[in-house]
């Protein structure tokens, strides 16, 4: 398992010059996936290490990734639409790893909504929305021999019963924050 995430690896600078790897600046949420999917597709080897040297607080309640703010959601969709629209070589096993992640982002930004007082009342129609895509996406999921049955539970209840996701997660938060260092 690799994390997405961009803060947790080194990169060589010829690379990223050479492949013209950089953040996006029309980007402010998703940046770091985009910018690690550009690399991985132009990465010829990648180095493993084991060494923990990055600690990831998940005590911060205005951080970007635990503060809502739609305009994140709206944001973090461009990314993985972009992501998408950029693959270099298209294939069954990367598609349906887009997928996965496309399905997992709805469910959370389900959880968000529900999450956050009076989100679902000032974004009705978007949370709407955002059910309809989960439907859309979980039933395709669900039915794919490819899905881990982990995620088939997760999208079925994400698709008919997101309020105990959003419970679940609720709890899930706060027993990190007070875990963290």
């Amino acid at each position: 398992y690799v994390e997405v995430g961009c803060w947790n690896k080194i990169y060589k600078k010829d690379f990223l010059v050479k492949n013209e790897i950089f953040f996006s600046e029309d980007l402010f949420f998703g940046e770091g996936l985009d910018f690690i999917c550009r690399a991985s597709q132009k990465a010829k080897s990648v180095g493993v290490g084991r060494k923990k040297v990055y600690y990831y607080r998940k005590n911060n309640l205005k951080s970007a990734t635990t503060d809502f703010k739609y305009q994140n959601i709206v944001n973090g969709e461009k990314a993985l639409v972009k992501i998408k629209d950029d693959f270099i070589c298209v294939d069954e096993k990367l598609q349906f790893a887009w997928n996965l992640h496309y399905a997992l982002f709805c469910i959370n930004t389900i959880i968000n909504l529900i999450n956050n007082k009076n989100s679902c009342n000032n974004y009705n129609e978007e949370y709407i929305i955002w059910k309809k895509r989960i439907r859309e996406c979980g039933n395709k999921l669900i039915k794919s021999s490819q899905t881990p049955n982990r995620y088939k539970m997760k999208f079925f209840i994400a698709m008919y019963a997101p309020k105990i996701l959003a419970w679940r997660s609720k709890r899930v938060k706060y027993k990190n924050i007070k875990k963290s260092v």
